[in-house]
């Protein structure tokens, strides 16, 4: 029995490869290495939002003191230089 094995073994070995043969390793390899790129690419992405939220986090956290209203008079008595009406009704030199 082990000797037609052999014979068929022997058989096969001796042939040419089929062309999808030959370059399955290649092939192999540049499916692994596209894989391993894709899951590098994930993990910046990940790595990305991980620091976006960190960021938007941080910001929440350093907000200034509450809005207050401004009081009455220094809106109407408050810097007014730029102005348009004092730039334009200005002395001119």
């Amino acid at each position: 029995m082990i000797e037609v094995f052999d014979t068929d073994l022997s058989a096969i070995g001796g042939g040419e490869l089929p062309a999808a043969l030959a370059d399955m390793e290649a092939r192999v390899l540049a499916g692994i290495a596209l894989r391993a790129e894709r899951r590098s690419a994930s993990r910046m992405v990940g790595m990305a939002a991980v620091g976006a939220l960190a960021i938007g986090a941080a910001s929440s956290a350093i907000l200034p003191g509450r809005a207050v209203a401004a009081d009455q008079f220094d809106r109407i008595a408050g810097s007014t230089t730029l102005a348009p009406s004092s730039l334009l009704l200005a002395p001119q030199p």
